[in-house]
């Protein structure tokens, strides 16, 4: 079945409402003007009767020995000087006539059947069959004095009557195909109009439309909420209604922006028509970054729109990259490291002093070379051995020590672990060990990573012998935003409980008082929540 077009329905359904509510209100007026000509007859008809039976010529008329020869001319004079009227017909209380237009029933009874009432001294109007044809007429006695000599007659015939209905109603169709057409054409551009407000669309192209923005407002991680020039809620998404702290079930569209943010400055934004970029907010104590800028339609600034995120939800998307970050700095601070030791040799051997270079290369470097082929020999995932090597690097600058035991083994393929997940978990791990013996006063400082895939699951255990944490912080290393560093965001940790989280592993956490530290850590490799 083929599908009309809104433009298509918008013009059939106007012009339908035109034709049924034109087509009613003629029907109406048909009747009401039907019956307002046949009043007007049946009141032109009684006024002309009752004048002849009140006329003086007539009441003495009847005291001659041949009224008609008085009441026939009469009536003939009055009858041809009146618009649509038949026949003026005067009669005795025998119901002989005195006039008729056909000169021929002067004398002969009254026909009709109605005039017995007339003759009792009534006045009314009355539709019967007479000698002409069916007519309309008015009865009125003719009265001398107190007594009753005769009646008067005055008749239009329904034809003439239709006649002039007809020719109204005609008038009054015509009208109203004008009407139509005129409507026919107005709902055209109507339609047109309206098609093009909406850019063309139909309907359902308007719903899905509407479905697919709804579905992406809820889909984004960013807040999103729009006014109108008046500084009115015309939009909010879910993660604005969380992160601005909106109660379930509050209907916040078309409520004032500044009830719903207090130090909203959307309505800065309508005045000026300046955009903000990357401006720092506090709502309801939580610190968000947000931009704001003005809708403008037609040059004319008709609202403004904000997006906005968590402060730490952005801190959180760049700690992800740390893992990544790290082996950049790592490898940077390796290459600075073993510039360091060329520099040391080469100044050995300008000095002359070979076995002081043989020296130097097999106690610094020896250690490292071990470490390095440890990890090519047991980490075949390339971006962790990576990571391993420019971590090795970063904490021999800080004076640690950094060991792979070597039962440790990584395929290059870890099922649904990626190889970012065990870089920011092993980035992370390794990054706070060191954070946590920077600050130890111990002369031997050591980190020790040990790596095993199995089957099923990779496991991971990285230990220093740092200082430890504190009982009372314990349970909340891994919280979002808990540090205790001053310059500290508090993320890393909470990075790593994430992501074994989201591959459904587990993380636990060993430690004592100048004890060191223990993280180990197990990750399904066939899992992802």
């Amino acid at each position: 079945m083929k599908r009309f077009n809104l433009q298509t329905k918008l013009m059939l359904l106007t012009f339908l409402i035109i034709i049924v509510c034109l087509t009613i209100s003629t029907l109406f007026a048909v009747k009401i003007i039907s019956v307002s000509i046949e009043n007007q007859m049946a009141n032109n008809v009684m006024n002309i009767a009752r004048a002849v039976a009140t006329d003086p010529v007539v009441i003495s008329a009847f005291y001659l020995p041949h009224p008609e020869e008085v009441l026939q001319p009469y009536a003939e004079r009055i009858r041809k000087n009146s618009n649509n009227i038949e026949y003026i017909t005067i009669i005795n209380m025998n119901r002989e006539r005195y006039s008729h237009p056909n000169p021929n029933n002067i004398g002969k009874k009254f026909v009709g059947g109605d005039e017995e009432r007339v003759l009792k001294g009534e006045t009314y109007i009355s539709k019967a069959v007479g000698t002409l044809g069916p007519s309309l007429r008015a009865f009125t006695p003719i009265m001398d004095g107190n007594k009753q000599i005769g009646a008067v007659a005055v008749g239009i015939l329904t034809r003439d009557i239709n006649k002039v209905q007809k020719r109204i109603i005609r008038s009054i169709i015509l009208v109203m195909i004008i009407a139509m057409t005129i409507g026919a054409i107005g709902s055209y551009f109507l339609s047109k109009n309206i098609k093009n407000e909406i850019f063309g669309l139909e309907p359902y192209q308007i719903a899905k439309v509407l479905q697919e923005r709804n579905s992406i407002l809820d889909a984004v991680v960013e807040g999103i909420i729009a006014v109108d020039k008046k500084g009115t809620v015309t939009l909010i998404n879910n993660t604005a209604k969380k992160i601005i702290g909106v109660e379930e079930g509050r209907k916040v569209i078309g409520e004032e922006v500044e009830k719903i943010i207090p130090n909203s400055r959307l309505k800065v934004v309508l005045n000026t028509g300046v955009p903000e970029y990357d401006d720092e907010q506090i709502i309801n104590g939580i610190s968000i970054i947000t931009n704001r800028v003005p809708i403008v339609i037609n040059g004319q600034i008709e609202g403004a729109i904000a997006s906005f995120r968590l402060k730490t939800d952005l801190a959180y998307l760049g700690e992800q990259l740390t893992g990544y970050r790290q082996i950049v700095d790592t490898l940077r601070a390796q290459a600075h490291e073993f510039m360091n030791h060329m520099h040391v040799i080469a100044g050995l051997i300008n000095l002359k002093q070979y076995d002081e270079a043989l020296k130097f290369i097999y106690n610094e470097l020896g250690a490292q070379q071990t470490f390095a082929g440890l990890v090519t020999k047991s980490i075949k995932d390339k971006r962790v051995a990576a990571l391993l090597l420019g971590k090795y690097s970063h904490a021999a600058e800080m004076g640690i020590k950094l060991y792979l035991d070597e039962d440790s083994e990584l395929y290059e393929e870890h099922g649904s672990v990626s190889s970012g997940d065990l870089v920011t978990i092993l980035g992370n791990l390794i990054e706070n060990a060191i954070e946590a013996l920077s600050v130890s006063s111990k002369k031997d400082k050591i980190i020790s990573v040990y790596i095993k895939e199995r089957l099923d699951y990779v496991f991971i255990k990285v230990y220093d012998n740092g200082p430890g944490i504190e009982e009372q912080i314990l349970p909340h290393i891994f919280d979002k935003g808990f540090t205790t560093k001053k310059s500290g965001k508090g993320i890393g940790l909470f990075i790593v409980k994430q992501t074994i989280k989201k591959r459904g592993g587990n993380v636990e956490v060993k430690t004592g008082n100048s004890n060191g530290t223990i993280f180990i850590v197990k990750v399904p490799k066939g899992v992802i929540v």
